[in-house]
């Protein structure tokens, strides 16, 4: 029962419903890139103005006002009065680009404080006169390229076997893509003899059965490109005339065609798994999806369902999201008894037809904590509990003791044609009240709505970008769970007008973090995000037959025709859903080395190997934004090779004793001596205070795993390992 005068949804959804969340929209929102790219149309010339002061444009832009003729040798550079590409940050997004299309012109909105427009240098001070302009830049510009990804991977050094005793391509290993919008038949699938490299198709939205038979046409093609983009990226095949051909070229591919809801999503990784043991080959799943609907620990039963899958020989690579510019996330400790904070949801910048919040209490003990009330906020001001039972029928809200992690769950489903009321603005707000300890965490959904700042006062709680690890993906234990930086290298030039674009943000600074690559951490105990991929404006193929598909599009970057057959089309695309198979691709060819990996041997090479910069943070092990660093291929394959090389450690003998444990820097080390259906690992203090659980399903002998010493303060620590057979205990000292 509610504490709150609303009444509850007669038919409220299931605790973990995902179906329609999963949407590749959600790793696509950032993905669409043309209104960001540079128009070099010519119009006519606003009049100059006086310079305000204090000046609000970068230096580039300064010169070209005061010195027009020096700059016209300049690449990209020259007269004031044609529209150039400016990155603009702002308080307000839309009332500037009101006021640059009043003038003639266009402008985008990137994030909640940029945006980009093409105007003419002349006419910066005229718009830099905008109380809301904070600052004008100039943009730089750098080349996406699929073939730069490789490069800045290590994975071109694999391929070419350069100081290895052989090339590596991914031959042996099976990627598995679940995904929507393939080209089951474009050029980058073929092999050198034309033959289709996709080894089966399940196209399980369209309820069909699994085949090897490739179509030509079918459901779910239709799609965005995005499945297309994404295979291509994991392992592309090379084709003449372009260099956009993958990390693992030679690697077998299951494409599996998805609605995304999480038990379709279930059934398609096992289908991949049970295909790969059929085949005795290792495999690696790619997802690039998620949502933010969920507890964000791992505990769920669809969490679980998937993580055993990587106790079967296989990895999962997971999109870490696209949600790193975006306030929707909330969290708050109570720190006296009775004490009431607020959340308000601006349903405003929902493009789906409800606004959402996911709210967990963190207890974990089963018991309720938290009393709820939903409000209306109008006119800055919170409201008092609406009382119209018809209002708030439309809405699913419901609340329930999770039985996974046993903690406290609220979930809102607010239409927005509740709230859209002609000349007022009317937002969805909860009132949440607890005792002194008590914690939670709350998430919007992408695309239905952000986490509204009420200004001056300090009850009404600020949203951030923080613990936004994507469920049903990178939420995974055992995922591989992949952040996005920003690896290319100057502009591009289109196949359809051979004119040179950029784009705008931070994309153009090479190397960093991309800042729509959705934060860390995870609440579970596995580290999320666990690497950094190059994500942004990555060039890779794309289906002909999607629906966001335009032929003339100026981020087509090579179309590639056969004789009198189709044209086949390769697109930049930016996105967290790109930097995930670079990895992806990256451990099929560790795979190929060491058929027998294991997620925590992955993360061991992942630790060891990444690349730490000043992006990354080099004084930093592990951080929310890049995980442990920039994947390196290269150095990484080494250290599997490495690994398959060792004996002894992979083969114990069968033991009464259940595992060998140690400890070393790292943590607290655990081998396995036999094989074993299920075992719990627990940390606790002296005082009983459990401090870390791992529950792994499926475990072979010589499998190993670590408990980590992060964050643990030094002294005496109990570690406990259970199984089915047997438990035991030992005392172990962090010093």
């Amino acid at each position: 029962m509610l504490h709150s005068r609303v009444q509850q949804s007669q038919s409220p959804p299931p605790a973990y419903k995902i179906s329609g969340y999963y949407n590749q929209h959600l790793m696509k929102k950032k993905l669409l890139l043309a209104a960001a790219f540079a128009s070099l149309s010519t119009t006519g010339m606003l009049a100059q103005t006086a310079t305000p002061a204090p000046r609000k444009w970068s230096g580039d832009i300064e010169l070209q006002l005061q010195q027009p003729a020096t700059t016209t040798g300049i690449k990209g550079q020259g007269s004031t009065a044609a529209p150039k590409g400016v990155i603009i940050t702002c308080s307000d997004p839309q009332t500037v680009i009101d006021s640059i299309t009043a003038m003639g012109y266009t402008a985008t909105a990137i994030s909640k404080d940029v945006i980009t427009a093409d105007i003419p240098i002349a006419s910066v001070p005229r718009v830099a006169t905008l109380e809301q302009v904070n600052y004008i830049n100039g943009t730089r510009q750098f080349f996406p390229t699929l073939n730069n990804t490789r490069t800045s991977i290590g994975a071109d050094r694999v391929q070419n076997g350069t100081g290895l005793e052989t090339p590596f391509t991914g031959k042996g290993v099976i990627i598995g893509v679940i995904d929507q919008g393939f080209e089951y038949k474009h050029l980058a699938f073929l092999d050198k003899d034309g033959k289709s490299r996709v080894r089966a198709l399940w196209n399980h939205a369209a309820r069909q059965n699994p085949t090897t038979t490739i179509p030509s046409t079918g459901d779910y093609m239709a799609a965005n490109g995005h499945a297309t983009h994404v295979t291509c990226i994991a392992a592309g095949s090379k084709v003449e005339g372009n260099d956009y051909y993958g990390v693992a070229p030679g690697a077998d591919i299951i494409m599996v065609p998805s609605s995304f809801s999480d038990q379709h999503i279930l059934q398609e990784a096992k289908y991949i798994s049970d295909f790969a043991k059929k085949e005795g080959k290792p495999f690696v799943i790619n997802m690039s999806f998620g949502s933010q609907t969920g507890p964000h620990d791992g505990t769920s039963a669809y969490d679980q369902g998937m993580n055993a899958l990587s106790c079967e020989g296989g990895i999962l690579v997971a999109a870490m999201g696209n949600e790193g510019d975006m306030r929707l996330h909330v969290h708050h400790r109570f720190t006296q008894d009775n004490e009431t904070v607020n959340v308000v949801i601006d349903s405003e910048k929902a493009s789906r037809t409800y606004t959402t919040l996911d709210l967990w209490e963190m207890s974990g003990d089963g018991q309720e904590h938290l009393t709820i009330r939903p409000f209306i906020f109008t006119n800055s001001t919170r409201s008092k509990d609406y009382k119209n039972e018809t209002f708030w029928r439309q809405a699913q809200i419901y609340k329930e003791i999770d039985p996974y992690n046993h903690k406290e769950h609220h979930n809102f489903m607010v239409p927005r044609s509740i709230f859209e009321r002609q000349g007022t603005k009317i937002f969805f707000g909860v009132e949440i009240t607890g005792n002194a300890g008590d914690e939670f965490h709350a998430w919007v959904n992408p695309d239905f709505g952000e986490i509204y700042t009420v200004a001056g006062k300090r009850e009404y709680l600020i949203g951030d970008n923080k613990y936004c690890a994507g469920e049903g993906a990178a939420s995974i234990p055992t995922a591989v769970a992949v952040a996005s930086y920003n690896g290319g290298r100057g502009s591009f030039v289109s196949a359809i007008d051979n004119k040179t674009y950029s784009f705008g943000g931070n994309l153009t600074t090479q190397g960093a973090i991309s800042d729509f690559s959705s934060r860390g951490p995870g609440l579970g105990l596995e580290p999320k995000p666990l690497v950094a991929a190059p994500g942004a404006a990555v060039a890779s193929a794309v289906s002909r037959y999607g629906s966001d598909f335009d032929a003339k599009s100026v981020d087509i970057v090579s179309i590639i025709k056969k004789g009198l057959g189709p044209s086949y089309y390769y697109r930049v695309m930016n996105g967290t859903s790109m930097a995930t198979p670079a990895v992806t691709g990256t451990i099929a060819l560790w795979l190929e080395a060491n058929p027998k990996l294991t997620y925590e041997q992955v993360k061991q090479i992942i630790r060891q190997t990444s690349r730490r910069d000043q992006y990354t943070g080099t004084d930093t092990e592990w951080t929310p934004e890049a995980g442990y660093g920039k994947i390196d291929a290269y150095e990484g394959l080494k250290l599997a090779l490495q690994m398959a090389c060792q004996s002894g450690i992979n083969n114990p003998m069968n033991s009464e004793t259940p595992v060998t444990l140690q400890t070393d820097n790292e943590g607290f080390r655990i081998l396995f001596n036999n094989d074993e259906s299920q075992a719990t690992l627990s940390l606790y203090t002296v005082n009983g205070q459990e401090v870390r659980r791992r529950q792994l399903n499926n475990i072979r002998r010589g499998q190993e795993t670590v408990l980590s010493k992060a964050g643990l303060a030094p002294g005496v620590y109990i570690v406990r390992i259970s199984t089915t057979a047997s438990t035991m205990s030992r005392k172990m000292l962090v010093k």
